[in-house]
C-alpha cells in the first residue's frame, strides 16, 4: 500500500500541488511508512526529477524552486510529527552564502540535504566567513557548506575554509 502512497506523493510534487503533497506526507507518516523510505523515495526522488527536468529545459527556474519549496514544506510536516525522531538524522550541516546575496543554489542544496536526512541550519545570505565558524561551533555541525555565486566573493569562501582549519573545526 505504501508504494501507491509514495507514487501519489511524487505525482503531487511534480504537479506542484502543495496541498495534496502535504496531506499525503502527513498520511504517509501516520500509516507507518519508514522515514528513510518516505524521505528518499517520496521527497528526494521527485526533487531529483525536477532537477533533471530543469537541466533538460523542460521546466524553468520558478518551477524548480516551487517544487523545492513543496518538498521543504513536506519535510516540515514530517519533522513536526511525533513519530519523527531527531536521532535518526544523518548529521548536522551549516549552510549559507558567503559575501553574496544570491541564494538559488544554496536553497536547492539545503532542500536536497534535508530530504536526504540531514539536519540543516541555514545561516542565510551575504554572510562573513566568521559567521560560518560561529554557526559551526554553536550547532556542532558535521558539515559546513558555503555557497559563492559571484567571483568577487571567492576569496571569502576560501577564508571560510582557512578559519575552519585554524579553529580545528574541519
Amino acid at each position: 500500500e505504501y508504494k501507491a502512497m509514495i507514487k501519489s506523493l511524487n505525482k503531487m510534487i511534480l504537479q506542484f500541488d502543495i496541498q495534496n503533497a502535504v496531506s499525503i506526507t502527513s498520511k504517509a507518516m501516520d500509516s507507518g511508512i519508514p522515514l528513510p523510505v518516505l524521505m528518499e523515495r517520496g521527497l528526494l526522488e521527485p526533487l531529483k526529477k525536477l532537477q533533471k527536468m530543469y537541466e533538460l529545459r523542460v521546466i524553468g527556474t520558478p518551477e524548480l524552486f516551487l517544487g523545492a519549496s513543496i518538498v521543504e514544506e513536506a519535510i516540515r510536516i514530517l519533522r513536526s510529527n511525533p513519530k519523527f525522531q531527531k536521532n535518526s538524522l544523518k548529521g548536522r550541516v551549516v549552510i549559507g552564502t558567503v559575501g553574496s546575496p544570491h541564494e538559488g543554489g544554496k536553497t536547492l542544496v539545503r532542500t536536497a540535504l534535508t530530504a536526504a536526512g540531514f539536519d540543516v541550519y541555514d545561516i542565510g545570505i551575504n554572510k562573513k566567513p566568521t559567521d560560518f565558524v560561529e554557526a559551526a561551533n554553536k550547532s556542532n555541525a558535521h558539515i559546513v557548506a558555503s555557497s559563492c555565486a559571484v567571483l568577487y566573493a571567492l576569496p571569502l569562501q576560501q577564508e571560510v575554509e582557512i578559519l575552519l582549519k585554524k579553529r580545528r573545526i574541519r
